[in-house]
């Protein structure tokens, strides 16, 4: 008796071949044995193409992390500043409210500006 092994891009064709047939069963209209261009999947065929799309994708989403990892560098600086800023702003407001506050004190020490008109 003779084995022989099935490799994984065989079981697939095969899947692939018995699931047209299906559809073909089911849905008489879609004619799924007219040949479509294959799309570069990286499936099968020339090992060095597959390694060039592996090499591709990995460039772009490299490329697309770095970019990420930009942006949201420049947002935490924004808004690194942005708090900066509104904790100035809150220590003026604090300083200004104190003195206004130290300035109603002094008035109600001080007692009521009241002008006595002589007659």
């Amino acid at each position: 008796m003779r084995f022989f092994l099935w490799r994984p891009d065989q079981i697939y064709a095969l899947r692939n071949k018995n699931f047209r047939e299906s559809l073909e069963d089911e849905h008489p209209s879609l004619d799924a044995s007219v040949a479509r261009p294959e799309e570069d999947s990286g499936c099968g065929g020339d090992d060095g193409a597959g390694a060039d799309l592996v090499s591709r994708q990995l460039d772009e989403l490299n490329t697309r992390y770095g970019d990420a990892g930009r942006r949201l560098t420049e947002r935490l600086k924004e808004l690194g500043e942005i708090r900066v800023k509104t904790e100035e702003e809150e220590e003026q407001l604090e300083q200004e409210s104190q003195a206004l506050t130290t300035e109603q004190r002094s008035r109600k020490k001080d007692g009521p500006d009241v002008k006595v008109s002589s007659i």
